[in-house]
């Protein structure tokens, strides 16, 4: 790229739809709106310079907004990247991976075709001999063998790599006072949604916050998760800290008034927990409590003194177009005009794992699940 023309980005999408995390982040880049100034997203730096959607459903956008903004919509990912040509023609690559209409596997995972996809966006950079970064959305496969060949496909070939949630873009309200560097006991996060989509979230979110914790990541040692009314006779037995939950609870936006058991238990979907040993001894859970709670907030215990520290995630509602994408676009260009990712991808490798290992422990409830493949340790790029 000359200094005089423009940054082209390929975006490579299962769906374009409204709401779709296509729609939330490629409109914001072909229409920014007023109010995403205030999350550091105003004027695009760099340019959606191709467009390839693998469905196209009844209330698709990808098209009208092609044609209105100049974008060429191509069939394939290779001609997108090659802009139909044969060489590589953009400056960097956004792959959203989310939404659209995929099968559930047996553990209820959602088989998003994300490593096929990246898959065909390599086979384009190894013809050429060059890469271009990258934004991969979300976790990096359904399938932890899949997601590990990912994650050593970018490090051998040298793709600077941005990965996961835009939770972990958004700031904490009130700001987790915490120290980088102390020791934590036990934290506790509360969400609400779809388990697999938003547990991703939720542990992402968490990782992002005790991997600065004093001697880093160590990898995660075992999981157990309940769901239904077994979430709260787990929660009675001490599996977690029922302390550090309410703390969580009260650190979020007002939650439904009355009892968070006949709250949850009007909801359609059930409550669940996934509670993971780190190989610390670090005990993280996550309570999905769709129906008393609306968003995500997050509660750690400190040792030692035992101080507990709260917040939510402000993250925005559909009235504002779900403003903390504004907050990952600026990220993801960042990424590509620095050509350097300020993540560890190890955050999104472990993450990936763990929410495919919380599913399945979801089908052996209450039965703790070893889980070697996650002993994945890091230092936040802070730390290092």
């Amino acid at each position: 790229m000359s200094a005089s023309s423009p940054f082209r980005v390929a975006a490579i999408a299962t769906v374009y739809r409204p709401l779709s995390h296509a729609d939330v982040m490629l409109t914001r880049w072909l229409e920014p709106l007023p109010g995403d100034a205030a999350w550091g997203w105003n004027r695009p730096r760099t340019t959606i310079g191709s467009l390839f959607v693998e469905q196209f459903p009844p209330n698709d956008l990808a098209r009208a907004m092609c044609a209105k903004h100049g974008v060429p919509l191509f069939p394939t990912v290779r001609e997108a990247l090659t802009l139909g040509g044969k060489h590589l023609a953009v400056d960097g690559v956004l792959l959203i991976g989310e939404h659209g209409d995929y099968p559930l596997n047996e553990h209820g995972q959602k088989l998003y075709p994300r490593k096929e996809l990246f898959d065909q966006i390599v086979e384009v950079f190894r013809r050429e001999g060059r890469v271009a970064p990258l934004f991969f959305d979300k976790h990096l496969s359904w399938n932890f063998d899949w997601a590990l060949e990912i994650f050593e496909t970018v490090r051998g070939m040298g793709i600077p790599c941005l990965a996961g949630t835009s939770l972990t873009h958004c700031h904490l309200d009130p700001p987790l006072e915490w120290s980088d560097g102390g020791e934590i006991e036990e934290a506790v996060s509360v969400f609400c949604g779809p388990v697999e989509s938003y547990g991703y979230h939720s542990i992402e979110l968490a990782q992002s916050i005790i991997e600065r914790r004093r001697g880093g990541e160590t990898g995660m040692r075992s999981v157990r998760a309940f769901r239904g009314e077994s979430v709260w006779r787990a929660l009675d037995a001490g599996a977690w800290s029922a302390e550090l939950m309410q703390a969580a609870i009260a650190a979020g936006r007002e939650p439904a008034p009355g009892d968070y058991h006949a709250n949850c238990r009007a909801n359609p979907d059930p409550p669940v927990a996934f509670c993971f040993e780190h190989e610390d001894g670090l005990r993280v859970t996550h309570v999905l409590m769709a129906g008393h709670v609306r968003d995500y907030s997050f509660a750690l215990r400190t040792k030692p003194g035992g101080q507990i520290h709260a917040a939510r995630v402000v993250t925005g509602d559909q009235e504002n177009f779900y403003a903390s994408f504004a907050r990952l676009n600026r990220a993801v260009e960042e990424l590509f005009l620095a050509n350097r990712n300020p993540i560890p991808l190890e955050r999104t490798l472990l993450s990936t794992g763990a929410i495919a290992a919380a599913m399945r422990a979801l089908a052996v409830e209450g039965r703790q699940i070893e889980t070697p493949e996650l002993r994945i340790p890091y230092h936040s790029m802070s730390a290092a």
